[in-house]
């Protein structure tokens, strides 16, 4: 193994990639790729505060997409 190798650094990154692609999935979307496309065309937004209460339809802090993109998730 090469002195500059940080295995566990890598497994890390492993296990976060991991919990990234487990959010993604249970958001309903298929990668960072499809969230970002989503965003931008204003099919979904993110927030750090409590919905309006006045909108029971924006009940999740994260909105699911109108359709699924066809892209794979992240290797």
């Amino acid at each position: 193994m090469s002195p500059n190798k940080d295995k566990t650094g890598n497994e890390r990154q492993q296990r976060r990639r991991h919990r990234e692609k487990e959010w993604l999935k249970k958001h309903g979307f298929e990668s960072w790729e499809a969230l970002h496309t989503a965003l931008m065309n204003g099919e979904t937004s993110l927030t750090k505060r409590e919905p309006d209460k006045r909108d029971s339809a924006t009940s999740q802090a994260v909105s699911k997409p109108k359709h699924k993109s066809t892209k794979k998730g992240l290797s």
